[in-house]
């Protein structure tokens, strides 16, 4: 029987080259996605790990949710904090922020949507980095929209992003839960989530320690699709069919 973790990685790697596939924008979609994501690794290991988390799971959602564009989940996912990448240490150091501080973190939102509407990425991935703090019940950031007013990229996201800093074990404020304490933290706050994100979440991961799974995902995907070269062949394919 296949290991699960190998089986995820083929349907991701499946789609990934059929997104690439399909034409040059989405190539640069995925090369622009991957040298953000790698600038942010370089400026903060800690949230460059976060936001691959958070591609995996808001992938693995995706491919219940909304499979024909599941590949730009992941690549939200990547970049959903790029905002972050200015922000001086005092601010990412991990600590829990409060006052000024903690109005300032919401900036990054902000920030994110500017640079990767100015890159012209795709609208999930876009709006995967604008909702991914708004709330179902309005009480999120930045603009406070809640219910139908946030799209299924922004509930997904929500979801994966507060389920992976729950359980992360690097924050410095708080130690990171366990998988069956996450669920319920989710549980005890399900009106800030979308019901149907949030039941596809827990038919998903109820029996599964989610956190080792995508701890290994996470460590095999670096190895497996984080390779440039691979994109510059289609790319040159394209640029000489367009040529014509």
């Amino acid at each position: 029987m296949k290991n699960p973790v190998n089986q995820a990685i083929d349907l991701i790697t499946h789609h990934y080259h059929h997104y690439i596939s399909a034409g040059k924008k989405n190539v640069l979609h995925v090369f622009a996605s991957q040298c953000l994501y790698e600038t942010l690794r370089l400026r903060d290991v800690r949230i460059s790990n976060h936001s691959l988390k958070v591609g995996i799971y808001a992938y693995l959602l995706a491919t219940k949710m909304d499979s024909n564009h599941a590949i730009e989940y992941f690549l939200g996912g990547l970049v959903h904090d790029i905002g972050k990448i200015a922000f001086p240490d005092a601010i990412l150091n991990g600590e829990k922020l409060e006052g000024k501080k903690r109005e300032k973190i919401k900036e990054h939102v902000v920030n994110a949507e500017s640079i990767l509407s100015d890159l012209q990425m795709s609208k999930i991935i876009i709006n995967i980095a604008k909702y991914h703090h708004e709330r179902q019940n309005g009480t999120g950031y930045p603009k406070g929209v809640q219910g139908d007013f946030i799209p299924i990229e922004g509930k997904i996201a929500a979801v994966a992003d507060v389920y992976t800093a729950i359980t992360e074990q690097d924050r410095g404020y708080q130690a990171g839960r366990s998988h069956h304490e996450a669920f319920q933290i989710l549980m005890d706050s399900k009106e800030q989530f979308d019901p149907l994100v949030l039941q596809q979440f827990f038919n998903m991961f109820h029996d599964v320690n989610s956190i080792k799974y995508v701890n290994e995902m996470s460590k095999r995907m670096l190895e497996t699709i984080f390779s440039f070269e691979k994109y510059l062949d289609p790319l040159a394919l394209h640029s000489r069919v367009s040529s014509r």
